[in-house]
C-alpha cells in the first residue's frame, strides 16, 4: 500500500490480525513507472510489478507501542509547555502593595 495520513485505523487492524503491511514511498514508486495515464488498474498492475522484483520502496513505520508513546510523549510536552506559559504569567502580574 502507498503511504497516507488516513490508513492508520487499517494499520491498526491489519496488525492486530497478525497480518504484516508494506507501506511503500509514493515519489519513488511513481519514479520507478514510465509516465502514463494513472488508473487504479495500472497501479495495482505496476505495485505487484515491484513487488515481484523485489524493487518495492518500503518506508519506516513505527510500531504501535512505539506510536503510543510518541503520543504520552507528545501529552508531556504539552502540559510542561502550558504549566511554562502559567508561571510567566503569574510572574507578569503586577504585585499589589
Amino acid at each position: 500500500m502507498e503511504a497516507s495520513g488516513h490508513a492508520r485505523w487499517f494499520e491498526r487492524l491489519l496488525g492486530e490480525l497478525g497480518y504484516e503491511l508494506w507501506i511503500g514511498d509514493p515519489a519513488k514508486i511513481r519514479a520507478a513507472e514510465v509516465r502514463r495515464q494513472k488508473t487504479d488498474r495500472r497501479d495495482a498492475e505496476h505495485l505487484m510489478q515491484l513487488l515481484l522484483e523485489d524493487r518495492f520502496a518500503r518506508i519506516w513505520v513505527a510500531t504501535l507501542e512505539e506510536r503510543d508513546l510518541r503520543q504520552l510523549v507528545l501529552h508531556r510536552h504539552r502540559l510542561v509547555g502550558l504549566r511554562r506559559r502559567v508561571k510567566n504569567q503569574l510572574q507578569a502580574e503586577p504585585k499589589l502593595s
